[in-house]
């Protein structure tokens, strides 16, 4: 049983035809509106869950990380402030008598340490705040990988001519 060329050429054409389709609804799919594809995550209740779930931490962060904040008991001076007090304590010990190394001994134990960070901002933060900040970076992350993934992929795809 040969075919013949032409029932040949017509079985190829359907079957090039039906692969057409099927690549046309695919690309039809995964070019969703982003609108189309949360109202699909809202029917199968994954954003129920994730509101749930931002719902209790917000909650437990208010409960837990809320109250009125402490102020600071004293502020830790700036480095140009530190520079300042440790240059008079020097010269005060130096007027007592004392030499230039014990000075400077005396001084560097009697003057408070230089903090060149401000760590009030990071005590006045709540875990809730922390742990949002901190999704939010893996999220980002995350997010950013998966774009240059898929627009390499893209990239690697043979265009059609």
């Amino acid at each position: 049983m040969t075919e013949t060329r032409a029932e040949l050429e017509a079985r190829l054409q359907s079957a090039s035809d039906s692969m057409s389709r099927r690549l046309t609804a695919m690309e039809e799919e995964v070019k969703l509106p982003t609108v189309a594809k949360l109202a699909n995550a809202g029917s199968n209740g994954i954003l129920k869950k994730a509101a749930i779930a931002a719902g209790v931490g917000l909650a437990v962060g208010i409960i837990f990380g809320g109250g009125r904040k402490k102020a600071p008991s004293k502020p830790s001076p700036g480095f140009a402030d530190w520079r300042e007090d440790l240059t008079d304590a020097i010269t005060e010990f130096l007027r007592d008598g004392n030499s230039p190394e014990e000075a400077a001994r005396k001084a560097a134990r009697s003057v408070p340490p230089v903090s060149l960070k401000d760590d009030s901002d990071v005590a006045e933060k709540g875990l809730l705040a922390v742990l949002f900040a901190f999704l939010l970076r893996t999220g980002l992350n995350v997010g950013m990988r998966e774009l240059v993934k898929r627009l390499s992929d893209r990239n690697d795809e043979p265009q059609a001519s």
